[in-house]
């Protein structure tokens, strides 16, 4: 589960993209994967950690947002 600060902040950046502030192409998260080269366990992690569904649209900014609040999450065993 994300945490509430990096929750915040995706967000917060999807609510400026929905008010029109800045216009965005939206596309799945599978093609931006692939278009920006990123590993597929890294992808896995962002599309756990965000509940993303398959075929979720997401602009290039939401995406780079959940990667990079993915690679810094600390897994620890139980």
């Amino acid at each position: 589960m994300p945490r509430r600060d990096e929750r915040e902040e995706f967000e917060a950046r999807r609510e400026t993209l929905d008010r029109g502030e800045s216009v965005a192409r939206k596309e799945t998260a599978e093609q931006l994967q692939q278009r920006l080269g990123t590993p597929a366990w890294l992808f896995a992690a962002a599309q756990a950690k965000f509940r993303w569904a398959v075929g979720q649209e997401l602009t290039e900014e939401e995406y780079r947002a959940a990667v990079e609040a993915a690679a810094r999450e600390v897994i620890r065993n139980a």
